[in-house]
């Protein structure tokens, strides 16, 4: 054969094995993007699901101490709701269904359950029921988080995508976790009951603003420059949201929007150089409070907080006449390095706040203490303003409690009817006080 044949086979050959490289090359490139798409459906599933069991957990409680069918169907359909997404993120991984059924029957005896305490009257053999469930709750709550962590720290979802790809119906890791949680649900009684419940949205409107006159956006620099605390302040833009503002930012890199109506600080972020913690909390409310004073000539009442990163961030509300009004809510952040005003946010008091008319409030403890669960025993009592999922405002009484295991429980009841209007758990840490 001649030596030109030779070379032009030789170069079909490494032609073809090119061409088969590439194709592998391809394959694998696919391959690799899909099982990445799969992994991150997967954790987006498990997260969402860890979050819901955890509302559940927290809402089974609240219906406990809930003494008012009103508020027992609020939470029985959060509950519901709840349970219904944890399924869809549940129908989304990949267990085998033998793996999941426990799963899929606590779900739905929860929903049973919390719906079956909206036509039974509060016993103590109807509590007992439902403490048993919270236990159950508990103990999957807490399995969840572990299984959650251990998900975001590993490659447990390798297998699973594996077998997806290739076809096969081996068992994974994954399935067996949530076997072994799922066992704790197989003395679950079965409760059935129907009933509609709806959900009310509303739109609101910034109501501090209305009928503030609108400024200019030469008159918004001016606030910004004090807001920053420099003179070398740029205009970046407008903030097109519910509350219309001009944006600013500073030499230094901090940012603030003021609205365009009454030229109001909407919000602030600044960075702080100091570094070594100096400050008490007391220093820091403080500090906050007085910049608030300033900002919108109003007095404030902090409620809770919490410490990230030497910066201390403090929940305000508008206190007016005795009466903490958490519906007009600011969050101020403040540096523990040098007591600097670092972030306000000022969106829920600027969509909230309006002149009001603070009515009396009436009612005597006795009255009050009756219509608290006797779950709970009493701490404190004060006169409060919230705001409901429907966006409306209720007068109530602000009842702190302890359970019998210790929890602190905030329950609010109609200044006039004395019905529960929400039930709030405290979240207590070494960084501050959330409510849950």
């Amino acid at each position: 054969m001649k030596k030109r044949n030779y070379v032009r086979i030789i170069s079909y050959l490494l032609a073809a094995v090119l061409v088969s490289l590439g194709f592998t090359s391809s394959f694998y490139t696919q391959k690799k993007y899909l099982q990445n798409r799969i992994e991150d459906e997967y954790f987006n599933s498990i997260n969402e699901m860890s979050a819901k069991i955890s509302e559940i957990n927290f809402d089974l409680k609240k219906q406990l101490y809930c003494n008012s069918s009103s508020m027992k169907a609020n939470y029985c359909t959060k509950i519901c709701e709840n349970a219904s997404g944890a399924k869809e993120c549940l129908a989304r991984l990949p267990i085998a269904q033998e793996n999941a059924e426990n799963i899929y029957k606590y779900l739905a005896t929860v929903s049973d359950y919390s719906k079956s305490m909206l036509i039974s009257q509060s016993s103590a053999k109807t509590n007992t029921g439902l403490k048993k469930l919270i236990d159950f709750s508990d103990n999957l709550n807490a399995d969840f988080n572990i299984l959650q962590s251990k998900i975001e720290n590993s490659t447990v979802f390798d297998g699973d995508i594996e077998n997806m790809l290739n076809s096969t119906a081996k068992k994974t890791s994954f399935s067996g976790n949530i076997k072994d949680l799922s066992q704790v649900t197989k003395s679950f009684p079965t409760l059935i009951y129907d009933g509609p419940f709806s959900e009310h949205t509303l739109r609101a409107k910034p109501q501090y603003l209305r009928e503030k006159t609108r400024i200019s956006q030469s008159e918004a620099k001016r606030v910004a420059q004090s807001v920053l605390g420099e003179n070398d302040i740029d205009y970046t833009g407008e903030e097109t949201s519910a509350i219309k503002s001009y944006t600013f930012e500073g030499k230094n890199g901090g940012v603030c929007a003021i609205t365009k109506n009454g030229g109001y600080c909407l919000y602030l972020n600044k960075t702080s150089g100091a570094v070594n913690k100096k400050l008490s909390v007391k220093v820091a409310l403080n500090n906050a409070k007085s910049y608030l004073k300033t900002l919108y000539n109003l007095d404030f009442k902090e409620s809770y907080y919490e410490k990230f990163d030497n910066i201390i961030t403090i929940n305000f509300a508008v206190y007016e006449k005795g009466v903490i009004c958490y519906s007009d809510l600011i969050k101020v952040g403040v540096s523990l390095a040098d007591g600097k005003i670092l972030t306000v946010e000022a969106r829920g008091f600027i969509m909230n706040h309006h002149n009001r008319v603070i009515p009396k409030f009436k009612q005597t403890s006795e009255k009050i203490k009756n219509a608290i669960s006797g779950e709970l025993s009493i701490k404190s009592i004060n006169k409060s303003l919230i705001l409901s999922d429907s966006l409306k405002e209720k007068y109530c009484y602000e009842v702190k409690c302890k359970t019998s295991d210790n929890s602190d429980v905030i329950v609010y009841l109609n200044k006039d009817t004395l019905k529960e209007e929400n039930i709030l758990f405290l979240i207590h840490s070494s960084n501050g006080t959330l409510t849950k």
